[in-house]
């Protein structure tokens, strides 16, 4: 009654497993590839749909191109204390000072402590 199965024999066995491969791997059939330039985008992706995995790569990789582009800082090679352009000779600025307290007194900071040097390096001489 719990007799062993019968071995199949070796032409069978290789038809079963040909059979079992083929539908899991993406190789189209020759009768599939003799139409492929008849069919229209739409057709070949019904039959080939892309899978889930592809789907998400795709998706994450835009993702991280919109994230780079917001990330990445804008160069801009003009000063941000003076607008672009020439400005008039026969026109007078709104203000005097258009730098601000704070930029003037960094200036003259500075100017002091280059004269320090100066005349020390001069007294060295």
């Amino acid at each position: 009654m719990n007799r062993s199965k019968r071995p199949l024999s070796a032409t069978l066995r290789k038809q079963m497993t040909k059979a079992i491969r083929t539908p899991q791997s993406g190789v189209t059939t020759p009768e599939m590839s003799l139409y492929c330039d008849e069919m229209t985008a739409k057709e070949l992706k019904k039959k080939f749909p892309t899978s889930k995995v592809q789907k998400k790569a795709s998706l994450l990789k835009v993702i991280k191109m919109h994230i780079a582009a917001k990330k990445a800082k804008s160069k801009r090679g003009v000063s941000k204390r003076t607008t672009p352009g020439d400005a008039s000779l026969g026109n007078s600025p709104a203000s005097v000072h258009p730098e601000g307290k704070r930029w003037i007194k960094t200036l003259t900071k500075q100017a002091r402590a280059q004269r320090t040097v100066e005349a020390h390096r001069g007294r060295k001489k």
